[in-house]
């Protein structure tokens, strides 16, 4: 088949794909690898179509066969970065989306899915550096300042993520999840109020959204309007039953107008949720110890310490338990470790 022929049968699959008939692209795709397996372009073409019918697996493979042919086009390096992601790769993505970005560093997609696969990597110091450069080339992308913005939340760098969300609510006002990272973003500058009204703005737009709820419990909460905070995190749970920072919240909320049972169910469904989460082990071992139960808050702070052994606060709720059982020794042991880890003040 002339490459003319080729070409005809991608325009083909063009169209197709403009009207959403993805599977038929696909097959007039695999009709062109067929007719000539050395076109590198209906091999990348193939593996678009594929990711767009979810067979990402198969999609990769296409993408592969595609570089094999030739190594120089951006476009494809990208699609087998987005594969990869997909298949939870995140690893070989983050390398295929440096060779698409070696290959053309204007490409603004590359940088803003680099900067998402090295968040979700908890690679968050290179990923505002990604997420800025994928704002320079097009500051007109919401989700670049979007990702920036929890980047810089993730670094406890605050004020900047708040600008970062500003930017991006100023290009896109209806985006929900914008407005659940500025709240987030203003909560950890102790803003409650304002925060407060981010997370009642996401709502108006996504009135379903559990995180949003879950926010807005936790600005409740901050404000000692508690009985408020409880109704906002069981909406959230409503919307989402294994929501862990409504269950978390919840749990926190009753802990504070002293319903320890119903504080200590939460935070076990919380935990059951995230049972690696240092915070909830610590609040656990808090409500344990302020219904008496002295040995099982010690085992709360132990297992705590155990997902950090750095965890300053879970040190002193140990030696404030050990000292509630007579065992002296061990409480100055505890606290004194505390001390070395400086607590930071709340």
């Amino acid at each position: 088949m002339s490459d003319t022929d080729i070409e005809s049968l991608l325009e083909r699959g063009y169209a197709f794909e403009e009207q959403d008939r993805y599977a038929d692209a696909l097959a007039v795709y695999e009709q062109a690898v067929t007719q000539d397996p050395t076109h590198s372009e209906a091999w990348y073409l193939k593996g678009e179509g594929l990711f767009s019918l979810e067979r990402f697996a198969e999609a990769l493979t296409a993408f592969e066969r595609s570089i094999a042919l030739d190594p120089n086009e951006a476009d494809t390096w990208l699609g087998k970065g987005n594969a990869l992601t997909a298949l939870e790769r995140r690893t070989e993505a983050v390398e295929a989306y440096e060779h698409s970005i070696t290959l053309d560093p204007t490409q603004s997609v590359s940088w803003l899915l680099k900067g998402i696969a090295l968040f979700d990597l908890g690679q968050t110091m290179p990923a505002p550096q990604a997420y800025e450069r994928a704002a320079s080339l097009d500051p007109t992308e919401p989700e670049a300042w979007i990702g920036k913005g929890e980047a810089l939340a993730e670094l406890e760098r605050s004020e900047e993520a708040v600008a970062a969300y500003d930017r991006a609510l100023a290009l896109d006002p209806e985006n929900a999840d914008a407005w659940i990272g500025h709240g987030d973003a203003l909560a950890d500058l102790e803003d409650e109020v304002a925060a407060l009204d981010s997370y009642e703005h996401a709502l108006t737009l996504d009135p379903q959204n559990a995180d949003a709820q879950s926010g807005r419990g936790d600005a409740l909460s901050g404000m000692e309007r508690f009985e408020e905070a409880l109704a906002a995190y069981d909406s959230a749970i409503k919307l989402e039953a294994d929501n862990e920072r409504a269950w978390a919240g919840r749990a926190a909320a009753l802990t504070s107008i002293q319903r320890y049972p119903e504080s200590l169910e939460a935070f076990d469904k919380a935990i059951s949720l995230d049972d690696q989460n240092p915070l909830l082990w610590l609040f656990r071992g808090n409500t344990l110890s302020l219904m008496d139960r002295a040995d099982d808050a010690l085992a709360a702070y132990d297992k705590a310490i155990s997902l950090d052994p750095a965890f300053a606060w879970a040190w002193q709720g140990k030696a404030h338990t050990l000292r509630a059982l007579g065992r002296d020794d061990e409480a100055t042991f505890a606290q004194r470790k505390a001390d070395q880890l400086e607590p930071p003040e709340v």
